[in-house]
Formats: structure tokens, sequence, C-alpha cells
């Protein structure tokens, strides 16, 4: 596998910016007020190599913040980035970060587990119609936050048509779906009106 030395942070609001129906961020909210012991996943580039590689994505741990610039560690063993290793001094800022270690106890759900979602919702851009908890017997282990989401016309709920999908991943995507996830259970429809979820 070939190594490289010289590498640099991606933008992660400019790929959002370009694909913001596949790519996700934190909101800027919380990217722009990092504290120390926050850990964050950045996307380190390099040119290509000949395998194709051209860059890693990896966490790190904020140290310092200074007038909205991070200092943080590096957590992972790079791959490919021969001049980075755990420990290392990364600099960066809020346009930097593409993915936040949310504390399940401050976001009120596990953005961890997975939901059983419709694989129309997966490829549509729409806000799924409806999102319900099934009932205790059938959440299959603990990565199963026991969410179905779908539109309501899947010929069923199996394999055919419904795929896991991570939490955090559903909520980058469709921030009022956190409402639905603290609440902790319930059925719920989008109100395209109120442009959030209620209740049914």
């Amino acid at each position: 596998m070939s190594a490289v030395s010289h590498w640099w942070l991606d933008d992660a609001e400019a790929k959002n910016a370009e694909a913001p129906e596949s790519f996700f961020i934190p909101p800027a909210t919380k990217r722009n007020a990092l504290v120390a012991g926050d850990r964050v996943k950045l996307l380190f580039a390099f040119e290509a190599t000949p395998e194709g590689w051209n860059g890693e994505r990896m966490w790190v741990e904020v140290t310092s913040v200074h007038e909205g610039a991070y200092v943080g560690r590096l957590l992972n063993q790079p791959e490919h980035i021969e001049t980075l290793a755990p420990g290392s001094e990364v600099q960066f800022g809020p346009q930097h970060v593409a993915a936040y270690d949310w504390d399940p106890a401050e976001l009120g759900y596990d953005a961890s587990q997975h939901a059983w979602v419709s694989k129309d919702v997966v490829r549509g851009t729409a806000h799924p119609p409806l999102v319900a908890m099934r009932p205790l017997e059938y959440v299959s282990d603990e990565s199963d936050s026991g969410w179905t989401i779908g539109n309501g016309d899947e010929p069923d709920a199996g394999p055919s048509h419904f795929d896991w999908s991570h939490v955090g991943w559903l909520t980058d995507r469709f921030p009022e779906l956190e409402l639905v996830f603290r609440a902790g259970g319930g059925n719920w429809r989008w109100d395209e009106q109120q442009r959030q979820y209620v209740r049914v």
C-alpha cells in the first residue's frame, strides 16, 4: 500500500453545499461551538495513490479552542498518511467538521443505533411521511432503535423494501426527526404545512 506525506483537510461545508442531499454534516451551531473533549471526524485529503486512494476520514479530539479555530489530537492510526500518527496535533476550523461524536445523554437518543428504513426513503429527498416505534418484541438487538420509517405505500416491511440506516445519518439528513427520536416512542407523521412531525 502506497504511503503519502503531504495532506490537507477537505472543506466539509463546501462538500455539503455541493451535495446537500447525500453529504451530511453536523449543524453549524454545533460546528461553531466545539469545546475541549469533543470528538469530530475530519476529512484528510491527499493526492491520489496508484491504488486510487485520495483521503482518509479520521476522528480528532478537540484539545483547545482559540477565536473560532480548533486544535485537536488525532485518535486514529492512518492507513496512508505516514506523517500522522495517533496523538498528532491537528489544527482545523468549523468548516472542516464532517461528523460529531454525539453523547446519547446530550442528544436524548443514541445516534449510533439503527432504524428500519424504506429503501425509497433512503433514495429519495422528501421527508419520510411515517415514523413508528415497533413493539419491544420486534426489536432485534441493542443496535436496533426500534424505529421503522417509511412512506406507507410499501408492499411489506421486509428486506426487499427496507434496510438498516444509522439514526445519526437520518437526523443529519432530516433534522426534524430529532424531536421524534427524543420522544422515544409513538407513531408520527410528517406535516408539510407545519414543517414538522406530529404525533398521531
